[in-house]
């Protein structure tokens, strides 16, 4: 969209790079084994669709923000290891912040 680069950030330009790379990579390793990479996918589409469903329920926050780039992280994670993750990522680590956006229960 016009301003992408704008709203993204300066800061964010480094990881953005490091994605599109990852994407190539991904891109260049799926005939090796498709269903690893389907599977991976599938567990980032739940993950994405409950951030969505969070996003459309709560107020929105910068830390909802910090989650988004987590799943960009983890998506590197999974498919490209070796340009390697800004900080540790897992699914788990990405369930433990929905459950801090929702607070104590």
């Amino acid at each position: 969209y016009p301003g992408f680069l704008g709203g993204v950030g300066a800061d964010r330009l480094d990881d953005l790079h490091r994605y599109l790379r990852a994407a190539v990579y991904r891109l260049r390793k799926l005939p090796e084994n498709p269903q690893r990479d389907l599977e991976l996918m599938t567990r980032i589409q739940l993950l994405e669709e409950e951030h969505d469903a969070l996003m459309d329920s709560l107020p929105w926050s910068p830390r909802m923000v910090d989650i988004s780039w987590m799943l960009q992280e983890l998506r590197v994670s999974f498919f490209a290891q070796q340009l390697g993750a800004k900080g540790p990522i897992s699914e788990k680590r990405i369930r433990r912040a929905f459950a801090e956006l929702l607070g104590p229960e």
